[in-house]
Formats: C-alpha cells, sequence, structure tokens
C-alpha cells in the first residue's frame, strides 16, 4: 500500500498502531512520539556545552544574527522600521541585506526577545535548541507521510538536526541556514498533503517561513522540494492536488519576488555583483567525504578557512546510513513509485554539494548539505518501513560491516593521522548494528520500542564520541561579551556617527572589547556607528575606505576619510558627516597621527583612541555639501526621506551632496539624480528655476511597487485558494487521504 493511501495497522512488527484505537488516540501516541524526538534532540544539543559552553554563539551568530535579533527588537519596541537605517550606512538598507527577515514573523518574536535578553549565550543556545527540536519534529512528520514506521521516523528525526554541517555550522553560526532546513521538511510534509486534497494552508504557511528568512540557499531547497512533490503527485495521478501544489507555489514565488527583488535590483552597485560560474574548491564537498557520511568523526576533504581538509565531521550524515544493509531491494523495486521525486531531490542536492564553488552570486556550495541529509534519512526511513528482510541473515550482517568498514577506510585515507578517534567511531557503530543484528533476528511482534530506544543510545553515543574528540565548532569565537550589559558601556555618550578605524580583532588581547566592538555588536550599543556587518555592501564604499563584510577596516581608511573628494572642496569625512572617528591602535604600529585641524582626541585608552569634532556637523541623511551659489534649507529629515527648500541657486543650475549611500531606489521631487559623489554618496541635481521650490528626496526598495503588489495578491491568494479547498473538502463524500 503506498504512502499516500496508508490506512490504520494493525500491531505488528512495524509498531505502527492499533486498527481499534480511536483518532484521537492515535494522534495522542502520534504527538507523543514526535514530542519524544524533539526532547531528545534538545537534550543532545546540550552536549556540546559540557566542552565549550559558548558552541551557539559563535562566528556570524556572535557577531551578526545576534546583533539583528537585538536591534529588530528594538526597532519593534519603538513603533516600527523605516527601509533604511543611515546610521550604518552600507549594512543600512534592509532589504537589500535580506536576511534581516523583516517580514518574518518567527524573526520578529525572537528578535523582540532578544531585546529582553539579559545574556547573548544564553538566549542564543535556547533559541537553536528549541529550533533544532522543531526541524526533529518536520522530519519525523515527513517520514511519517510516506508511510514509515514510528521508529524509523523517530531515527531520521533525531538524525536530521544532528548531521554534521548542520550541528556544528549551522547551529553554531550560520543561523539563517539553521531557520530554514528546520522548516522544510514540515514544508515538504505540508505540500504532499495538499497534493493529496488536503487544505494548502500548512504548505503555505510554512513555505512563507521559510521564504522570509531570506536565505536563498533555503529557498533554493523549497524551489526542488515543490518539483519532487509535483513529480511524485503526477505519478500517483493527483493532478488536481497538483495543480493546488503548483497555485500555492506561484503564491510562494510572489513572496520570494518581495524578499529577493531588492537585492537583485541593487546587485550591480554590490559587491555580489557578477555572473561567473568558477570553482576554487573553496566549500565544495568531495564524493569521498559522502561515502564516508556514516563515520561520525570523519574529516572530509572540504577546504575553506581551516584548510584543505574540514577540522569536524562536516559532511556526517547518519550513522544509521550502514543499515541499508538490511533492506530487501526487490521490495523497494516493487514500491517505489512515490519515491521518485525524493529520489531526484537527494540526486540533485548532491550534485549541488560537489558543485562550482561560484555561480554568480551563490557561494559556498556545502550549504546544501542539511538537505542531503534530510533526503537521505528520509529516504532511508521509509525503506526500512517497507522492505525490511523478512530474516537477517549473517549474509546481511556482513554487508552492514563491510559498508562500515569501507565508510572508515575513505575517513582515514583521507586524515591518517586522525586514526583514533575514526576507530572509536567506527567501534560505536559496529556494536549498534550488531544490536540491530540481534533485535532483528530475535524479537517480533513488538518491536517499534526496541528499535526506537536503540536509535536515541546510537544517536547519544555518537554524538558523545563526536564532542569528546571535536568538541569546538570550525568557525572563530571573537571572544565577545556574555552579558547584554557589556556591549553598552563603549563609546559612552557618544552620540554623533562613528567610523572605526582599524581591525579590531587583530589588537592583542581581549581587553579591546572593553573600548570597541565588532560587527553587529554595536547594535547593542547606543553609539550610532557605521562598522557593521553586510553579507552584500556597497562596493564603492567598501573600496574607498578599505571596509570588509564584517566592518574592519585598515589604517589607509584615515587617509581616505580626510582627503578632498573629487569635484567638491571637502573630505570625505565631511561628506558623510562623521562625527568621530574611533582608531584601533594596533592598525598604527609607528605611532598614531595627529589629528587634523577641527578634530581633538577626546579619549585614548589601551586599544583605541577617539577623535571628536570641534564643531558638530549634520550626521548621516542631511545635505552635507552644495555647489558654488546653492543654498537649501532642510525642513525636514529622516532615514528615508529628506525634504528641503532651495533659496539660491545658479541660472545654471547646481548640485548638492547628501550623506547617504547612493543605494537604487532613490526619488527626487524638485529634482533630478546625479553620479554619486565619490562614487557612493548620493548627489542631486537642481535647475535655475527651483528657487523657492521644496525638493523631496525619498528611498524605496527598487521594484517596491512590485514588491508590495505581489505581497498583497499572495496573500488574497493564499485566503482564496484555501478557502475554495476547505469548500470542497466539505463538500467531497470521499476521503483526500488518510494522514499518518
Amino acid at each position: 500500500m503506498s504512502a499516500g493511501t496508508e490506512t490504520p495497522r494493525t500491531t505488528s512488527a512495524a509498531g505502527t498502531g492499533a486498527a481499534a484505537a480511536s483518532p484521537r488516540a492515535g494522534r495522542a501516541v502520534e504527538v507523543a512520539w514526535a514530542a519524544s524526538g524533539a526532547l531528545v534532540v534538545m537534550l543532545l544539543a546540550l552536549v556540546p556545552l559540557v566542552r565549550a559552553p559558548r558552541y551557539y554563539f559563535n562566528d556570524d551568530t556572535q557577531i551578526g544574527a545576534y546583533g539583528i535579533w537585538f536591534r529588530i527588537g528594538e526597532l519593534l519596541r519603538e513603533g516600527g522600521f523605516s527601509f533604511l537605517e543611515t546610521d550604518t550606512w552600507a549594512a543600512g538598507n534592509y532589504f537589500v541585506e535580506g536576511q534581516w527577515g523583516l517580514l518574518n514573523p518567527v524573526v520578529l518574536l525572537i528578535g523582540l526577545l532578544a531585546s529582553y535578553a539579559p545574556d547573548a549565550v544564553v538566549f542564543s543556545t535556547a533559541v537553536k535548541a528549541v529550533v533544532m527540536g522543531v526541524a526533529a519534529v518536520g522530519a519525523y512528520g515527513l517520514v511519517r507521510d510516506f508511510g514509515g514506521h514510528r521508529h524509523w521516523a523517530l531515527l531520521a528525526g533525531i538524525g536530521f538536526p544532528l548531521a554534521g554541517f548542520t550541528f556544528y555550522m549551522d547551529a553554531t553560526t550560520w543561523v539563517t541556514g539553521l531557520f530554514t532546513s528546520a522548516g522544510i521538511p514540515w514544508f515538504w510534509w505540508m505540500a504532499r498533503r495538499a497534493a493529496r486534497g488536503r487544505n494548502p494552508v500548512g504548505m503555505l504557511v510554512a513555505g512563507y517561513l521559510v521564504v522570509t528568512v531570506g536565505y536563498v540557499h533555503g529557498t533554493i531547497a523549497l524551489v526542488f522540494v515543490i518539483c519532487a512533490v509535483l513529480v511524485d503527485a503526477m505519478i500517483a495521478g493527483q493532478r488536481r492536488g497538483a495543480l493546488v501544489v503548483l497555485g500555492a507555489s506561484v503564491l510562494l514565488g510572489l513572496v520570494a519576488v518581495a524578499v529577493y527583488l531588492p537585492g537583485v535590483l541593487s546587485a550591480d552597485v554590490t559587491v555580489r555583483q557578477g555572473s561567473s560560474i568558477l570553482n576554487d574548491g573553496f566549500l565544495v564537498a568531495d564524493l569521498n567525504g559522502l561515502l564516508a557520511s556514516a563515520i561520525s568523526t570523519a574529516r572530509p576533504e572540504v577546504s575553506a578557512w581551516w584548510g584543505a581538509f574540514a577540522v569536524v565531521p562536516m559532511l556526517y550524515i547518519s550513522w544509521a546510513l550502514p543499515l541499508v544493509a538490511f533492506v530487501d531491494v526487490r521490495k523497494i523495486v516493487r514500491d517505489a513509485r512515490d519515491l521518485v521525486g525524493i529520489g531526484l531531490f537527494l540526486l540533485v542536492m548532491v550534485l549541488w554539494v560537489v558543485g562550482p564553488s561560484y555561480a554568480g552570486p551563490l557561494r559556498i556550495p556545502v550549504r546544501m548539505m542539511p538537505y542531503v541529509s534530510l533526503a537521505a534519512l528520509v529516504l532511508l526511513a521509509v525503506v526500512l518501513s517497507r522492505a525490511l528482510v523478512a530474516r537477517v541473515t549473517l549474509a546481511r550482517g556482513a554487508v552492514f560491516v563491510a559498508l562500515v568498514l569501507i565508510g572508515a577506510y575513505l575517513a582515514f585515507v583521507q586524515v591518517p593521522g586522525w586514526g583514533r578517534p575514526l576507530a572509536v567511531a567506527v567501534a560505536v557503530l559496529l556494536v549498534v548494528g550488531a544490536t540491530y543484528f540481534v533485535l532483528l533476528r530475535t524479537t517480533s511482534g513488538r518491536r517499534a520500542l526496541p528499535l526506537a530506544l536503540v536509535a536515541v543510545l546510537a544517536t547519544s553515543a555518537n554524538v558523545v564520541v563526536q564532542h569528546r574528540y571535536q568538541p569546538d565548532p570550525p568557525l572563530a569565537d571573537f571572544g565577545m561579551p556574555s552579558a547584554v550589559a557589556d556591549y553598552q558601556r563603549q563609546l559612552e555618550g557618544v552620540e554623533e556617527n562613528v567610523f572605526v578605524v582599524g581591525a579590531p580583532t587583530q589588537a592583542p588581547g581581549p581587553e579591546v572589547w572593553e573600548e570597541t566592538l565588532l560587527a553587529n555588536t554595536w547594535y547593542l550599543n547606543p553609539a550610532p556607528v557605521q562598522n557593521v556587518y553586510t553579507p552584500v555592501g556597497f562596493a564603492a564604499y567598501s573600496e574607498t575606505l578599505c571596509v570588509s563584510n564584517r566592518g574592519e577596516s585598515c589604517a589607509g581608511s584615515l587617509d581616505a576619510l580626510f582627503a578632498e573628494v573629487e569635484g567638491t572642496s571637502s573630505p570625505l569625512v565631511d561628506l558623510m558627516g562623521i562625527g568621530n572617528v574611533q582608531l584601533v591602535l594596533s592598525a598604527f604600529p609607528d605611532g598614531v597621527p595627529t589629528p587634523p585641524a577641527g578634530w581633538h582626541v577626546a579619549t585614548t585608552g589601551h586599544s583605541t583612541e577617539l577623535w571628536t569634532r570641534d564643531v558638530a556637523v549634520p550626521g548621516p541623511g542631511h545635505v552635507t555639501y552644495a555647489s558654488d551659489g546653492v543654498e537649501v534649507v532642510e525642513e525636514s529629515v529622516s532615514d528615508d526621506v529628506t525634504t528641503l527648500r532651495v533659496t539660491d541657486v545658479p541660472e545654471s543650475g547646481g548640485t548638492i551632496v547628501l550623506s547617504r549611500m547612493a543605494w537604487p531606489g532613490y526619488r527626487v521631487a524638485g529634482g533630478e539624480l546625479a553620479a554619486p559623489t565619490g562614487d557612493f554618496l548620493l548627489t542631486v541635481e537642481l535647475d535655475g528655476d527651483s528657487v523657492g521650490e521644496t525638493v523631496e528626496v525619498s528611498f524605496r526598495p527598487p521594484g517596491w511597487t512590485l514588491e508590495l503588489g505581489g505581497l498583497v495578491v499572495a496573500l488574497l491568494g493564499a485566503v482564496g485558494l484555501c478557502a475554495f479547498q476547505g469548500f470542497r473538502s466539505r463538500r467531497s463524500t470521499t476521503p483526500a487521504g488518510t494522514e499518518v
């Protein structure tokens, strides 16, 4: 019987329920199994904290995501968002940044809670453990929807969020990857239900939450999941259901337009421009590593900042993969029609992770590894449910051992000096295999609980082994404070815009964080500092001021700030409306220069020195330069709009420069946009007859009308589609399909 039409089964070796049980009792049992999987995952997620208490507060979470969450919470408490934050310059274009998740209610809730949290490490750990538990339930439900038995669904559920890339990379640093991979199994599960005639509301909600995270790899995975569901629906003859899934997908596509189109239309001015397809091997998976993905301590050949070989089991999927030795392939061949989609999805994801490292703006193909793990584990659980051999023979046991040893050999030859951790992982795997061998040979009838218990113990043992030998995340811990209060003392009392010259991470000792901060941790500080993190950046700004994606700059930035900008009589620091310059002393090994005229040293510490203007100037967003003969009076200034009145201008016209990044999306009423001054400063051209006129300079994300319209159509379409399906379901006398 196919997964799509599975009916309640009598108690058997599968242990999947009793025909006499009421639907309510069956749902209660199902919830108990799913909740147990989530609880196991959340408990095992705490294992790394024994040796690495800051495990989930690492790299991009530490200097990127947490600051975004905090700032989102602040903005919500202040009453809302603008399109731009002019103080943060290259990072202030929220919708081009994409990964702020401003359209995602879960991200907004996390941000609101973060703004109240006293400890960043504890809060990050709690959020990630919960999300991993959510991922476990989604994977469990997806297996059950394919007709998998509860104990095998539990195996997949607890294995998915604890697979190597998710556990060591996304969970520790790339939190947007964790959020989307947690949502994908839910989306897949709900989309399959919609294809069978169920209301698509679950598919639409899950898909919306995935897309609005703003993580393009997750959205790409969602597209391929849709393809897999459509393939399975067409094979099963569910043409009407396929149309519903397709319609819901179009609505989600409109949401994706709103999320990603601002970035696409702004790409020409960002560091993400380009369309080349290249492969330098950076964060690309290798086939040997994938073939060794059952060995929990294997270090695959995935080159990155750490060198040629990963320092963690990045391509580890699950110790359970060799259990395929106990599958009767002939049974699978006879009953595989509804597995075509997941097979194709797995193939595409494998091809992606071993593909080129650069495909236009898309980078780091190994980021798709969670979806390889998801597809592999779900497929394994389903085939074990459908085609477990009637009798486990010694030959089958030998195949299991052979698969383990082949994987172990491939792992060993990649890093021969890593023998002991590999041997321990192999020993655990062989013990687990022997346990399954005995259980499957000697038990009959109720197997579900014993097999589930072995799955939990085996997963736990592998987690413990992994974090005994590989306790730390592979990316940097910058040593930032844990307590939120410790981020609020730097630059105390500073109110005007600040540019930081130098790289704090190159300064000796952790005491540097007593005086300065890094990347998005500045969002936790009251001072308006522009050196925050951005994954996109404004290319001309970054090049002119030598600013990296995490906001660090070089000593040459100081010269660039005080150099006169071509076409004006002003230095860049004046045109940008910068009121303070903080110098990281380690950037000046030969001594810090003397402040220029109009500036003075406000404070000097052991790691930094602060220069402040003698006379304050208008900050970001304001008019900071007018050509000869041009005079304007500002009437109002906000992040999104500057309104001014022209009081004088030559007959030949003139220009004004605003301390704003010249992002695509600006409009001028009463003037015209001109070529950016200094290649990145917004410049407006005024006509000779504009005296007395009001000029309004406003910003909306490029394509905003289309994006907003798409969101409205998506919302109305979703309501209409769900209402229509609900109406059809009430009129139908034939069940759409029994849910598992």
